[in-house]
């Protein structure tokens, strides 16, 4: 339709002209010489009409004929006109009704649906909005997606989870700022543990969203060290995604120790993991605050510490005809053990702690090393054969210690026996040492009990090889012996 007063178009429907705002003319004018005839043809009715009547209001019962002024063309005329414009009438009455029908119809399926959604009736509140939003024209709605919302809020509560989620999904596809509907969403997600469906949603919104939804995230921790061969053992510290609340749990598994924690759950992690000697599996997991766990992160790391090689000794393996200290070089941190019976040494055999004086005859010595990261080297063995050419012998050496001791009353007897001791005291004499131009039995005291165990008591003496004196020692820092007259 055309503006009859500036010429703009008229949408179907429209009342007025949105342009100057000039009325619709919705009856036709009628034409002026049908006006006139529809007057006198009124004015010829109403004659014939009173000459069928007296002046007291009754019927006339004569046969008078009653002459009709011809009208026939004049009614059919007046006919179409009626029609015409009854026509026009429904048509607008249709549209007005129309418009109005549906305003109220959408209000009023609203009104019920948010009705039905107090009492708790879910399902009936959805189809309330469905309807509304069916009949939604972008003119009686004043946000579709807001209508969208609670619809998809009535459906999720009512149990249809799907068709909730892909309602939100519309609204977020057509306002990715919409954050009723993020909300609604990631509420579905979270009572689906879906916690893959969820890092993707938040991490692909724009940047706002995403400020506000990053906590629902739950990314996988992260290891203080990339996995792989260690020489030493070290601390992992195990660091949680930034910006997200949440605990971390982990589990590890020492090839050499067996696994840490109960086995099949996972340990609260608190403190950096010591990881030892041998090959950790280490795996962990990031839990945020809404129960959501990450993705489990693994990482192996073999800790191979280095084997010390095996400790040089000194002197040599060789023969000997004068005793000579045996010394072993220890690097720092290093303990060294040994053995003077052929066995192979390790952490429970003597202590090395400085000079040991030679064994008499033949002998077979084994030193190790411990690096100070707890690892046992390869083994030295030393083979030595001391042959004394000297005056008094071993045995001497052991009579001459026990008669001493009997003279000076702290033995009973050369068999040990001693005041106020259970057990007895036994001597051995199985090493010598040179000082000075002298060479010196070692005389160690034992303590026997009644099951014949023997116990250092840490007494040494020592009797000069050729002069057949007796002297108390003792080993300095060194392992130096040293000698006082008994």
């Amino acid at each position: 339709m055309i503006c009859e007063k500036c010429g703009e178009e008229i949408p179907d429907g429209y009342l007025y002209c949105e342009k100057c705002g000039n009325a619709v003319q919705i009856v036709p004018d009628f034409d002026l010489d049908l006006e006139e005839s529809l007057l006198e043809m009124q004015s010829d009715v109403a004659g014939s009409i009173d000459a069928l009547f007296t002046p007291d209001g009754e019927r006339k019962l004569t046969q008078d004929t009653i002459t009709m002024p011809a009208v026939k063309g004049k009614i059919a005329l007046l006919h179409q006109a009626i029609f015409v414009t009854a026509v026009l009438i429904v048509l607008v009455a249709a549209v007005l009704f129309d418009s109005f029908s549906k305003e109220k119809n959408a209000s009023d399926y609203t009104k019920l649906a948010e009705e039905a959604y107090s009492l708790g009736n879910y399902e009936e509140a959805a189809e309330y909005y469905e309807s509304a939003i069916s009949m939604w024209d972008g003119e009686f709605l004043e946000n579709l997606n807001e209508m969208r919302n609670h619809y998809a809020e009535a459906l999720a509560l009512s149990g249809d989870l799907k068709k909730a989620k892909d309602i939100y999904a519309t609204v977020i596809r057509e306002d990715p700022a919409d954050e009723v509907a993020y909300q609604g969403l990631i509420d579905i997600l979270l009572d689906e543990e879906n916690v893959q469906a969820i890092n993707a949603l938040v991490d692909g919104a724009e940047d706002k969203i995403k400020d506000k939804f990053y906590g629902y995230m739950s990314l996988s921790p992260s290891f203080s060290e990339e996995p792989g061969e260690f020489e030493d053992v070290f601390d992992l510290s195990i660091e949680p995604p930034k910006g997200i609340d949440g605990d971390i749990y982990y589990s590890l598994e020492n090839s050499l120790d067996g696994e840490i924690g109960t086995h099949g759950e996972d340990e609260l992690y608190s403190e950096p993991i010591r990881i030892l000697e041998g090959d950790n599996a280490v795996k962990a997991v990031f839990e945020n605050k809404y129960g959501l766990r990450s993705e489990y992160v693994t990482g192996d790391y073999l800790v191979k510490f280095e084997v010390p090689k095996a400790p040089v000794f000194h002197p040599k393996s060789g023969t000997y005809k004068e005793p000579a200290y045996i010394s072993v070089e220890v690097p720092e941190g290093y303990e060294c053990f040994y053995t003077e019976d052929g066995t192979d040494p390790d952490e429970n055999s003597e202590s090395y702690r400085g000079k040991l004086a030679m064994p008499i005859g033949k002998s077979k010595m084994k030193f190790v090393l411990k690096s100070d990261k707890g690892v046992l080297g390869e083994i030295a063995e030393a083979n030595f054969d001391l042959r004394l050419m000297v005056f008094y012998t071993p045995e001497d050496a052991v009579n001459y210690t026990a008669s001493a001791l009997v003279m000076s009353g702290e033995l009973i007897d050369i068999y040990g026996n001693a005041p106020g001791q259970d057990g007895k005291f036994k001597y051995m004499c199985t090493k010598a040492v040179m000082e000075g131009s002298r060479i010196y039995y070692i005389v160690d005291e034992f303590l026997e009990d009644k099951k014949g165990n023997l116990e250092v008591t840490g007494k040494i003496f020592a009797v000069d090889s050729m002069g057949g004196m007796l002297y108390r020692s003792k080993r300095d820092d060194e392992g130096n012996y040293q000698f006082n007259l008994f």
